[in-house]
């Protein structure tokens, strides 16, 4: 598992070419740096299969900037608060393998972790 402390962060940690080993890839829209919203979009056209695992996580659906960005973005979006063990609550629908790649690499964090957090297959 590699964890960022900010936007900044989890895009250095993307651009490495090792990082196309990742299972999942978990961002918070709001954070310190650059957002989330940056991250997404830095992932959509710079490393598209890692786009295809994005999950993106929020506490904010209030704000009318984050609706939009839900409203707009083709990846799955938890809303926070929420458990590991209940991807079921992500939306929209449709994004079973990377809620699946979720469930399945929870087992290696904790509840609670900071985001974003990117996890490495158990094999490497």
């Amino acid at each position: 598992m590699r964890q960022a402390e900010d936007g900044s962060e989890a895009l250095e940690l993307l651009a490495d070419p090792e990082a196309s080993a990742y299972q999942v890839v978990i961002t918070d829209l709001r954070m310190p740096g650059r957002t989330g919203v940056e991250v997404h979009d830095w992932l959509a056209e710079h490393r598209p299969e890692l786009f295809e695992r994005l999950i993106v996580a929020t506490g904010d659906v209030a704000s009318p900037s984050i609706r939009e960005f839900i409203r707009r973005t083709t990846r799955p979006v938890l809303e926070k608060p929420f458990e590991f063990g209940a991807p079921r609550r992500a939306r929209p629908a449709g994004h079973r393998g990377a809620l699946r790649r979720l469930g399945a690499a929870a087992q290696l964090g904790s509840p609670g972790t900071a985001m974003p957090i990117a996890w490495k297959p158990l094999s490497t």
